[in-house]
């Protein structure tokens, strides 16, 4: 599910053993983000505002995926 609006409105977060809407937000993300280097977080954040894979087929989305290859 991620952390998609829906986990908060399904209340999914329970699913995972947290008790509450707030021990979940610290124990998950608090516990998560805070050990990590700010520059860490930004480079993160630069690369989800910023990866697109679609730029190698001139924004076609369904072409760039089907270039990928397993190997």
């Amino acid at each position: 599910m991620g952390a998609s609006d829906a986990l908060y409105r399904e209340e999914a977060w329970r699913d995972a053993g947290f008790s509450s809407l707030n021990d979940f937000m610290h124990a998950f993300w608090d516990e998560w983000f805070l050990p990590m280097d700010p520059n860490d977080l930004l480079c993160m954040a630069w690369k989800w505002q910023n990866a697109d894979v679609s730029r190698i087929a001139d924004g076609d989305l369904e072409q760039a995926l089907n270039r990928i290859e397993a190997v």
